[in-house]
């Protein structure tokens, strides 16, 4: 199902626009975010924006309402405060749990083929314990390195997929440390690893500069120096496509600019699940692989 977008053009008074300049000002001096002018706005509205019923006409919203209600919120700036710094430094906040989850609450996600995409088992044999595999989803990944008598730990924000992941190494006998962790908490982590995995997290973050940022410093943090990460991520798709978009090669290559060598970087076509590869037979679904090493 397509969703619809509506766009509300609002008119502010000069004192309005005083208003909630102030309002701006005192929500990036309190969080050392950059605060849009919007989403002050849209917070004021939240709850009380009204449209004509008319799909040609949209009525303004009540300005002045907004202005009072703002005005009078005691717990606003705190609260804006936490949830612009939960957003920023975390992927656990709403929007992104519940995507995530959804997935596995309708059965197998998209990209759960039960096994490595094919890279990783290409390269299988240079991959060496301890692993971090960053994003691990049901485990699939994890499952098979731990196999090859590596040492694993898989982290994935959503507790299903860590539930299945546990299930999964239980059946084959495997002591995998599976955990429910945000990947951005990292950076305060004392862990330390020769070898990382993303399969599929990175890409999340392909139109979000400031999450590639924080992100990429928190791998920084837990890769070991010298330490080798092994990432696959969508490549970008064309205006139209299903297929979930990425990064073009020079995106990818100055995401990791810092501190960081690529030793390759390829392209290739991911592998899906039958259900999907069957309602989308004509769809390409592009991924880069990249092998990057960790300076000393």
């Amino acid at each position: 199902m397509t969703s619809k977008t509506k766009v509300v053009t609002v008119r502010l008074t000069d004192e309005q626009y005083t208003f909630f300049n102030d309002w701006q000002k005192k929500l990036q001096a309190q969080t050392g975010i950059e605060v849009p002018m919007g989403a002050v706005i849209r917070r004021a509205l939240e709850g009380f924006m009204h449209f004509a019923s008319s799909q040609n006409r949209q009525e303004s919203p009540d300005l002045r309402e907004a202005q009072d209600r703002l005005q009078a919120s005691k717990e606003y700036v705190t609260e804006y405060n936490q949830k612009m710094r939960s957003d920023k430094m975390t992927i656990d906040n709403a929007e992104y749990k519940k995507g995530f989850a959804e997935h596995y609450e309708e059965g197998r996600p998209v990209w759960d083929i039960g096994k490595p995409q094919a890279p990783f088992i290409e390269i299988a044999d240079r991959i060496k314990g301890p692993i971090l595999d960053v994003g691990c989803g049901s485990g699939s990944v994890a499952v098979f390195f731990a196999e090859k008598g590596n040492t694993v730990t898989g982290i994935d924000l959503v507790d299903k997929a860590i539930e299945r992941a546990r299930a999964k190494a239980a059946a084959k006998g495997l002591n995998v440390s599976f955990q429910v962790k945000d990947a951005f908490t990292l950076i305060e982590s004392d862990w330390r690893f020769p070898s990382i995995i993303d399969s599929g997290l990175f890409h999340v973050f392909a139109r979000d500069l400031e999450r590639q940022r924080l992100y990429v410093e928190a791998l920084a943090h837990v890769i070991e120096p010298g330490g080798t990460l092994y990432l696959l991520a969508a490549k970008d798709q064309p205006e139209g496509s299903i297929a979930l978009s990425g990064y073009s090669h020079d995106e990818l290559v100055d995401a990791f600019s810092e501190g960081w060598k690529f030793e390759s970087i390829k392209e290739f076509m991911a592998e899906v699940t039958p259900e999907i590869a069957e309602k989308h037979p004509d769809v390409e679904w592009s991924t880069w692989f990249a092998v990057i090493k960790r300076r000393v």
